[in-house]
């Protein structure tokens, strides 16, 4: 959990519709989500919410799923325009000209440019808007 930030499995995230509001013992709740118990003890130690139910530590099943959807919103952090992921850089980095465009869909524009920081080739894919009829 570099960073504040930690892997969330797509087996857990498939597993959260089948949650209840219900308390959870841990390894009831990584049961239910397909997942193994260590994983669950490293989301309570980041903050996930519990509750101490007769001395047991438990999970409200619907309090977690808020909670995990809550982490993947804030994990977003859109890039403005004009700006690309780097995969040399991993991170944003601005897209220096000429912009080419590598494909196009009806729905996305793929467009390619080279990295402001290490010189690399980076592409972006912008949604195209809806058209008014």
């Amino acid at each position: 959990m570099s960073r504040n930030t930690f892997e969330i499995p797509r087996r857990l995230l498939i597993g959260l519709k089948r949650v209840l509001y219900m308390p959870y013992l841990p390894a009831e709740l990584a049961e239910e989500l397909g997942v193994e118990e260590p994983l669950i003890n490293r989301y309570i130690n980041a903050g996930a919410p519990t509750v101490d139910y007769e001395g047991e530590l438990m999970i409200v099943g619907t309090e977690f799923v808020k909670w995990i959807e809550a982490v993947k919103k804030k994990r977003r952090n859109p890039m403005e325009p004009g700006q690309a992921f780097c995969l040399r850089c991993n991170k944003p980095v601005e897209m220096l000209g000429p912009l080419t465009v590598k494909a196009e869909t009806p729905y996305a524009t793929i467009m390619a440019g080279t990295c402001a920081e290490c010189r690399g080739v980076v592409c972006r894919a912008r949604a195209k808007e809806a058209e008014a009829a």
